[in-house]
């Protein structure tokens, strides 16, 4: 499914945020051109599962592998045919809130 095709859909952002919850202790939300994304950050066993991968694929399908590990929604996203610096994007959000650079975590989501 295309992101464009995602565009035309309406969601219930806090609806699925109570969901992911019930899945993830941790759940971020990012919003661009309209189009909302929930993610979670990496775990200690699939940042290993990633490392061991380091030496044998590009920073590309390292972000790529990224967004698709942690990406709760959209549930499937086009990588080849997503604006350029989405997935780039969506992966530096992913390495930020799970404590993987200096700044530490975004913005998370939590219940009040």
């Amino acid at each position: 499914m295309r992101i464009e095709e995602y565009h035309q859909k309406k969601i219930d952002t806090t609806e699925l945020f109570l969901k992911f919850r019930e899945q993830f202790e941790h759940v971020y939300f990012y919003q661009i051109d309209g189009q909302e994304y929930f993610y979670r950050p990496l775990t200690r066993a699939e940042y290993r599962e990633i490392g061991t991968h380091e030496s044998t694929i590009s920073d590309f399908e390292r972000e790529d592998l990224l967004v698709s590990t942690c990406l709760l929604y959209p549930e499937q996203i086009d990588f080849e045919h997503s604006p350029a610096g989405l997935i780039p994007q969506l992966a530096n959000l992913i390495i930020e809130c799970s404590y993987l650079n200096k700044r530490g975590p975004a913005r998370s989501i939590t219940v009040l």
